[in-house]
């Protein structure tokens, strides 16, 4: 914790404001100016100023999340808190405030930062739409690549309607009862369908997905990707359609065959 008095700009701080700021609690408490030229960083001091100043000007809370620089050179985070003290003449006497070491937070939350943008350079690097369902809410989330294969019209929002229309209806059900035996088992889902987009073009996708239990085993969401398989679809009906073709030649083949060796054999019947 820590005060702020407005009329001597002298700071009063507790033993674990001290720990946090990498001072000795022996020591005295820092002036305002000193602490904002040596022990905040450079790049927030300006930023600190200005939302302190603002708040003391109003007697408002002050709040702030900011570095700082330990005397050892190492930067940490932190989020401050404070209220002003009126006198009866409603000038601000003081302010009272609390300072929490944010750094692990803020260090995971650049780690997500992180990890979320491989992960978008990744599904974009491999042509990939990220989808999330979130149970709570029932929203939907696309990514850009996901609306696209999905034919979402632009301006729209996600959204299980658009999601089925724009399937072919020979697909509708089939993937709707895949996804609710997803639901319903807490397990993973997968389905290929079509996609019907307003330019006429049909494309198919291959759209894999997971469900996520909370620790209770509470179902909480469901996340996955698309993916357009189209030229591979075609390439397998292409070879459907072929094997189609040499089994009914094969058929047709033998059926000549039995007809001449009928007729051969009744010719040699005759004969006799």
């Amino acid at each position: 914790s820590f005060e702020y008095d407005a009329a001597t700009r002298q700071t009063r701080w507790s033993a674990e404001e001290y720990r946090i700021y990498g001072l000795d609690p022996a020591g005295d408490s820092p002036v305002y100016d000193d602490m904002l030229a040596r022990l905040i960083h450079p790049d927030d001091a300006d930023l600190l100023h200005r939302t302190f100043s603002a708040a003391l000007e109003q007697g408002a809370v002050y709040e702030l999340e900011h570095r700082i620089v330990r005397p050892d050179g190492s930067v940490r985070w932190v989020y401050d808190l404070a209220k002003a003290v009126l006198a009866a003449d409603g000038r601000v006497e003081r302010y009272i405030g609390a300072t929490l070491d944010i750094t692990e937070r803020k260090e995971a939350e650049e780690r997500l930062r992180v990890s979320r943008e491989h992960l978008r350079l990744a599904t974009e690097g491999a042509e990939l739409g990220v989808w999330y369902w979130e149970m709570a809410t029932q929203e939907l989330n696309w990514s850009a690549l996901c609306r696209e294969h999905l034919a979402l019209p632009s301006g729209a929002e996600p959204s299980f309607a658009h999601f089925y229309a724009a399937m072919h209806p020979d697909d509708r059900d089939r993937v709707e009862g895949l996804l609710q035996a997803a639901v319903d088992a807490g397990g993973e889902y997968h389905a290929e369908y079509r996609i019907l987009h307003a330019d006429g073009r049909e494309r198919w996708l291959s759209a894999p997905g997971h469900v996520y239990l909370d620790a209770a085993g509470t179902l909480v969401g469901m996340g996955g990707i698309t993916q357009d398989i189209t030229e591979r679809k075609q390439a397998e009906l292409a070879l459907l359609e072929s094997e189609r073709r040499y089994r009914d030649l094969n058929a047709d083949l033998e059926r000549q065959v039995a007809q001449r060796t009928a007729e051969a054999r009744a010719a040699s019947a005759a004969k006799s």
